[in-house]
């Protein structure tokens, strides 16, 4: 699979990071969206949310099976809820880093204390 919304990567490079990483990546971009909600501006905000959804399926495709893998395409559902939604927020935006993060130790004790 090549990302269509970040140019130049594909499944096999995605794959390439630690997951603590890519899951760090992720929220990054969700940051992003928070970041424009917060300044109301929508379109740029729902851009960041598709590119978000884009790294979440990249991530899916490469966790693998199991009790982790359930969680995150549980938590992807939510992330298509908020992008589906016509009034999107940035607090509901910091409330999915927030469950992203902890799914994975690495990953949140890279931020903690961020939230």
């Amino acid at each position: 699979m090549r990302a269509k919304l970040h140019p130049g990567l594909t499944q096999e490079r995605w794959s390439s990071f630690p997951l603590p990483q890519r899951l760090l990546m992720v929220a990054n971009e969700l940051n992003r969206a928070e970041h424009w909600l917060g300044r109301e501006d929508r379109e740029e905000g729902r851009r960041c949310l598709a590119r978000t959804l884009e790294l979440a399926d990249l991530t899916a495709e490469t966790i693998g099976r199991g009790r982790l893998l359930k969680e995150f395409l549980r938590w992807r559902e939510l992330l298509a809820d908020e992008f589906n939604r016509e009034d999107q927020d940035p607090a509901r935006c910091r409330s999915l880093q927030r469950v992203l993060v902890a799914l994975e130790p690495e990953s949140y004790n890279a931020l903690a204390g961020s939230f």
